[in-house]
């Protein structure tokens, strides 16, 4: 076994580089073989070669197996009719979803119990059709969680989700949850999008810059809305934010590459059934702050053969595709960077989720202060075009 030849990884966090003999965090390079041990010269690699030899090996390919775990129910021949890396469109490396929109929002901190629970997480009836009243009524004996042991039973079953989305996040950079706010708490919250997707609250997703061949409409489908959860009619949303809150609040205690403490607004968007997509691109190209990206899916009876959606993502370095199908009260989180480009294919019936991006806290501060200097200097220049024409 030969020793791997040290290269620089520009999608690492600077948080998780040491030199694995002397612990220094300047000048580092990354083993090329099992791309996770660092050194900051050849020297120090060599001299650590017999202790790291023995777990040094190239990273097993994910996604295969990532497939599997994340939709066990996948059609057989849906995969036959997926592209090939080579022959899918080409990323859009510099657009940053929404990142315009991000970098102008007001940071909203994290907590483990950020905000009360108005209803529990019922894990019964988990298919994806609507109960009926009766149902309804006999599976909501208890509508609130009234007292602090049933507060603190909400509170264990999302931490041992927690535990199962940090370890999958750190092993694939994804992470699927099924059946996650349960059938009634689902269809409320589906109800209050659909609500404001009638009062014509939506509008055209945006991004932060585009290539000059193709419109918006071309590179982005979707409709979005932008919600905190405390808005009239928007509680649900509201205690779904919370619970999601609540996993990547514990969760980031075993992600020790961020430190994760607040996140985005909450951004509901809509693919309206009329071909939509979204083509590959990256969350956070730019290092805007977004370090997980946390999608919620609202889509009942869902059937990508029939309906479309398919979210694919194409992790960085493995030839595999996780395909992920936007089934109602499905809860998917993956890295924001460029480890994950994705796409969303075209919709035919209308598709609703509702993400929510945490942040990276020492990303997000260099991120704004990048913000407020351009826009600094954007004002000047203006100041000075106006003097100019005087």
């Amino acid at each position: 076994m030969e020793e791997g030849v040290l290269r620089d990884d520009p999608n690492a966090s600077l948080y998780d580089k040491v030199c694995e003999l002397c612990g220094s965090m300047r000048n580092l390079l990354l083993c090329s073989r099992c791309r996770s041990t660092w050194y900051c010269c050849k020297e120090h690699q060599t001299s650590h070669w017999k202790h790291h030899k023995v777990s040094c090996k190239k990273p097993q390919n994910p996604t295969t197996e990532m497939s599997r775990r994340l939709d066990s129910s996948m059609k057989p021949g849906l995969r036959a009719n997926m592209p090939d890396r080579e022959d899918a469109s080409d990323i859009i490396a510099t657009v940053g979803s929404s990142e315009s929109d991000i970098l102008k929002q007001d940071t909203h901190e994290i907590k483990s119990r950020g905000r009360p629970f108005t209803a529990p997480l019922p894990r019964e009836n988990s298919a994806a059709s609507k109960p009926s009243e009766t149902e309804v009524n006999k599976s909501s004996m208890k509508p609130d969680i009234t007292t602090s042991e049933e507060f603190d039973a909400v509170t264990e079953h999302l931490r041992e989700i927690a535990i199962m989305v940090a370890k999958n996040l750190r092993e694939f950079g994804i992470s699927v949850v099924d059946d996650f706010c349960g059938q009634i708490k689902g269809f409320s919250i589906l109800d209050q999008v659909k609500a404001l997707y009638k009062k014509g609250m939506f509008r055209d997703g945006q991004l932060v810059s585009q290539r000059a061949d193709c419109s918006t409409k071309k590179i982005r489908g979707d409709q979005i809305v932008w919600v905190q959860g405390g808005e009239e009619g928007c509680n649900h949303i509201g205690d779904l934010i919370s619970y999601m809150d609540t996993v990547m609040f514990l969760a980031a205690q075993n992600i020790r590459r961020y430190t994760i403490k607040s996140r985005t607004e909450a951004m509901v968007a809509c693919y309206p059934g009329n071909s939509e997509c979204y083509v590959r691109h990256v969350d956070n190209p730019n290092q805007d702050g977004r370090c997980v990206t946390c999608i919620y899916y609202l889509n009942r009876n869902w059937d990508v053969e029939k309906d479309g959606g398919l979210l694919c993502i194409y992790p960085e370095g493995h030839d595999g595709i996780a395909q992920i199908e936007p089934k109602f009260d499905r809860l998917l989180f993956f890295w924001s960077d460029r480890r994950n480009p994705h796409e969303v294919f075209p919709a035919y019936s209308t598709r609703y989720a509702i993400t929510v991006w945490y942040y990276d806290r020492d990303e997000r501060a260099q991120a704004l202060k990048r913000y407020k200097k351009d826009e600094g200097n954007a004002q000047v220049n203006e100041k000075k075009m106006k003097s100019e024409h005087l």
